[in-house]
């Protein structure tokens, strides 16, 4: 088996299974070749707050850099109280045919676009660290499993 077909294998089975493995965004895709989805939450911290940034990215599934650069003027350790916070949910599609799997590696994302569907499934994904390095060959394993949530404003409701 070829390095090429062994490697869209993992793709497609990590697609298959990312409903067990990861939080993934579902969208709509927009017409006239715009491509600008989803919205922007705006939230306010609880009064006496003493939650970090990191637990509202983790409460709305956000990476924290993208809270941080939605939010430069908030403390990350500790936001104020009743201060509000942007929730960044709105993105760009990246330039390419809206077909397959793309990978996009600097923003963290990968997209996938089903056959037949006027729909964009989103996943995040993850670059390896001097401690745990990104797999040689592209050969994985899973690591933990969690029940996605395709709601988030559901449990905030």
């Amino acid at each position: 088996m070829s390095i090429k077909i062994y490697f869209y294998n993992i793709i497609f089975i990590f697609i298959g299974l990312s409903q067990y493995l990861a939080y993934a965004a579902v969208y709509t895709l927009p017409e006239n070749n715009n491509r600008l989805i989803g919205e922007n939450i705006e939230i306010f911290t609880p009064k006496n707050n003493i939650h970090p940034l990191e637990f509202f990215s983790e409460q709305f599934q956000v990476g924290i850099s993208n809270m941080l650069e939605a939010n430069p003027d908030v403390d990350v350790y500790l936001p104020d109280s009743e201060k509000k916070l942007i929730i960044p949910h709105q993105l760009i599609l990246p330039n390419t045919p809206h077909l397959g799997v793309i990978i996009n590696s600097a923003e963290m994302r990968l997209y996938y676009y089903p056959k037949n569907s006027n729909t964009v499934i989103i996943l995040p994904i993850a670059i390896g660290t001097i401690k745990n390095a990104t797999p040689y060959c592209w050969i994985t394993s899973i690591k933990h499993k969690k029940k996605p949530n395709l709601d988030p404003y559901q449990q905030h409701a």
